[in-house]
């Protein structure tokens, strides 16, 4: 879907059946100050604190690298709280069906982090902290750090079967992916998550071949966070 550029259109003063088509590709947040593109949640073991729920993508054909739960804002979500919800919804493959409400509750009650982008330097704040926007920010995605448990309080059964316990139900997760695939092509076999798995805070911090490229910026924060 695509929206009229206003501001655009205002300065070079343009008739209206001349005005070019804009995608429009990240939501505006006042309060921080940052256009953002993307959205996701970093979920963690608040049970007996030993790991991430991260999901494993293709990095390479024999290579998987780790990543938060999330992705791209489009102009059809109309905030980054939807964005958040929408991207819950379809990287579980419907196993996750939370409201916005939540999302929004979450960003309130837990700590929230931007990653901005420079080119390609990627550097992690705290939002709570409320750190400038700097010159020659691109982008911003939004990652809320939000306890396993938030996700386990809302969610229902899948055929009698809960997706997280104190571990991952990657049996479930298989199951739902493979239904998801075969209702809509085989084609997105490659383009979609292939896991869901539980990461021992240890395991991140030792072994880089893990993380991916939106979980690599949050480390040194996630440090601070938690005993990894």
């Amino acid at each position: 879907m695509y929206i009229y550029d206003i501001h655009y259109f205002q300065s070079v003063k343009m008739q209206p059946e001349k005005r070019p088509l804009v995608k429009k590709s990240s939501w505006y947040d006042p309060s921080s100050g940052r256009n953002f593109s993307a959205g996701g949640v970093l979920l963690y073991d608040d049970y007996d604190d030993e790991g991430f729920y991260l999901l494993g993508e293709t990095r390479t054909k024999d290579d998987i690298m780790y990543n938060d739960i999330g992705g791209k804002y489009t102009i059809e979500d109309c905030t980054i709280w939807q964005t958040i919800r929408r991207e819950l919804y379809e990287e579980t493959y419907g196993l996750v069906d939370v409201l916005v409400k939540d999302v929004v509750r979450w960003s309130t009650s837990y700590p929230l982090i931007t990653i901005d982008a420079h080119g390609k330097d990627l550097k992690a704040f705290r939002l709570d902290k409320e750190p400038p926007v700097l010159p020659g920010t691109t982008y911003s995605y939004m990652c809320i750090v939000l306890p396993v448990s938030e996700i386990q309080r809302l969610t229902t059964l899948y055929e009698g079967k809960m997706l997280f316990t104190d571990e991952v139900n990657e049996e479930l997760y298989s199951q739902a992916r493979a239904e998801a695939i075969a209702k809509r092509s085989p084609k997105m076999e490659d383009r979609t998550p292939l896991c869901l798995k539980k990461i021992k805070y240890s395991e991140i911090n030792h072994n880089d071949s893990l993380h991916g490229y939106r979980l690599k910026p949050l480390l040194p924060l996630l440090r601070e966070l938690f005993p990894i």
